[in-house]
């Protein structure tokens, strides 16, 4: 097992399978970028080595203790997850990623990646696009987006986080507005948490006082919001096309 394994980690690494030890580092910052975690991942489950909670995971050392069923150290998952939780206050988050990055597929339905990253919806709704991959590194962008702002959901299966969509085509996804854009190498997203605000909830509580909320006043209210969060899309949309175009400047210097 080990050589397999190591065989496939060299492949992400870019190095010989001779030089993986157990102290090599094999999270983003070494294979390439979030995409690329979730291809190696999906690539050792595809031959039959499923590590859980493989985000975690920093070193060889770490991911055979899993994959063995070996626990050295484990992570206070709680610690983790209470230090990004959204909060009372607006909170940002941003991605992105180069297109390339996503595996080429015969069939997206049936390849490990994307169903570990997303739902038959999602998979369906991209595979109507002119161009599924452009489409879909949007959506896993846009998942990133949200997992910045809450480690809860980064810490699932990207496949148990479903991007939908409106009639008119706008990505959502409850208690957050998000914005996805591309060009022909990148998708970026940016997702705005709103405090409170839950898309999929409607406000019909009674008062201490025993009557109902104000119904005008609860619209009003929500109007405020979705007002604010346009307005901060916009500006993050604005900052990351300008950044985006001084990497594209710099790139074909």
């Amino acid at each position: 097992m080990d050589n397999e394994v190591k065989n496939i980690l060299a492949q992400f690494l870019k190095i010989d399978p001779s030089q993986v030890t157990s102290g090599s580092i094999i999270d983003k910052t070494a294979v390439g970028g979030s995409i690329m975690v979730h291809r190696l991942y999906a690539s050792l489950a595809d031959k039959g080595f499923n590590a859980k909670d493989y985000l975690a995971i920093k070193t060889v050392g770490q991911l055979f203790d899993q994959l063995n069923g070996r626990v050295t150290n484990p992570i206070n998952d709680s610690a983790v997850i209470d230090a990004n939780i959204p909060s009372d206050q607006y909170s940002i988050g941003v991605d992105i990623e180069l297109i390339d990055n996503l595996p080429a597929a015969v069939d997206f339905r049936n390849d490990p990646f994307y169903t570990n990253n997303f739902s038959a919806h999602e998979i369906s709704y991209c595979l109507l696009k002119e161009n599924p991959r452009a489409s879909f590194a949007g959506l896993f962008a846009a998942k990133e987006a949200i997992s910045k702002i809450n480690n809860r959901i980064g810490k699932k299966q990207f496949n148990q986080t479903e991007i939908n969509h409106t009639s008119e085509g706008k990505p959502m996804y409850a208690g957050y507005a998000i914005s996805i854009s591309h060009t022909n190498d990148y998708a970026i997203a940016a997702a705005v948490y709103s405090p409170g605000n839950d898309t999929n909830k409607v406000l019909t509580e009674p008062s201490s006082m025993g009557t109902n909320f104000d119904v005008e006043i609860v619209k009003q209210e929500n109007a405020s919001i979705k007002r604010q969060i346009k307005v901060l899309t916009s500006v993050i949309m604005v900052l990351l096309l300008g950044l985006l175009a001084l990497a594209m400047i710099v790139l074909f210097r």
